[in-house]
């Protein structure tokens, strides 16, 4: 379990592989029982074997495969999303199209994650879906009703224009381009009242912030100092060896007095949390968080905003 714990939080794929799972749970509370029963629809244009086809399986196959980091899982994931775009129950669904383009990402992506390839892919998405409804009926909300309940038909126009916004996003500096994906998809959600929405928003915005994640990782070594005289340094002292992080080595330190030694230093701080990066600067209090957060990939899209609160603080 521990060893389970330490791959997901040392992965920034681990983000979208978490918002993905849950889109499919809200698929399968939204359709279940219809996935796990006979396919109403008969159609000689698709083969026995896909009509036949139980879709509540292929559901969660896709929420475990996007959790195995083997190429060989994102081709079969790849597969599974194709058979089912192609299904007579859910034939050319939105959120299959997402899904069938993020592992296509996971498949194709180097060890460096090609973030800007995985970018140009949401962007295709959402100008696909742009054009596609420039036609009066699309804008004038009708046919977008047709589909989903808007909360009012004047919002229409919005998510159209939303989405030529996320269609070029891919020009945009990562961590702007993940501010607007955040702000579209959460005006998304709520304008469209269905909760079938989440199935489409939740592994975009898992995209998004996977990207921006791996943008602001840290790599550099930081070493955690705690005090072992403090009853909560211990309980963090704890926390951070069940995570395990990569980049950030534990040390105790004992009561001393001030000398040149840097866990001396630290020591006299009195602080519960306190850390040195490899290039000898210590960090206390808020600054030592800054530092963790820009290390653990799981949570690293957050460092933006810390170093930002950071620099506001420094200020004043």
């Amino acid at each position: 379990m521990e060893r389970i714990l330490s791959r997901l939080v040392n992965d920034p794929l681990s983000i979208v592989a978490v918002l993905f799972l849950g889109a499919v749970f809200v698929n399968l509370g939204e359709l279940v029982p219809g996935l796990f029963e006979d396919t109403p629809v008969k159609n000689s244009f698709f083969p026995r074997y896909i009509t036949e086809l139980k879709m509540g399986f292929p559901y969660l196959i896709l929420g475990v495969l996007v959790f195995v980091r083997l190429k060989l899982a994102y081709f079969v994931g790849l597969v599974i999303c194709a058979i089912l775009l192609i299904h007579p129950l859910v034939f050319g669904r939105a959120d299959l199209v997402v899904a069938f383009y993020l592992f296509l990402w996971l498949f194709v992506k180097d060890k460096n994650h090609s973030v800007f390839l995985g970018r140009l892919f949401v962007s295709f998405i959402f100008f696909g879906a742009a054009m596609g409804k420039l036609t009066p009926g699309w804008w004038s909300g009708e046919q977008l009703q047709n589909i989903v309940h808007l909360r009012k038909i004047s919002t229409a126009p919005l998510v159209i224009m939303g989405e030529f916004l996320m269609a070029v996003s891919f020009l945009l500096p990562s961590g702007i381009a993940c501010l607007v994906t955040i702000i579209i998809l959460a005006g998304m959600s709520w304008a469209i009242t269905d909760l079938s929405i989440l199935m489409l928003t939740l592994p975009i915005l898992g995209m998004a912030l996977t990207f921006l994640a791996i943008d602001s990782l840290e790599k550099s070594r930081l070493t955690l100092y705690f005090d072992e005289d403090k009853g909560t340094a211990s309980l963090v002292y704890q926390l951070f060896d069940l995570l395990k992080i990569d980049t950030i080595k534990l040390e105790t330190i004992k009561k001393a007095p001030v000398t040149d030694n840097p866990e001396n230093v630290m020591s006299q701080k009195g602080g519960v949390l306190q850390a040195q990066n490899e290039y000898g600067t210590r960090f206390y209090g808020f600054d030592c968080w800054v530092e963790i957060v820009s290390r653990v990939a799981m949570i690293a899209f957050l460092s933006p905003l810390f170093k930002l609160k950071r620099q506001i603080f420094s200020r004043k």
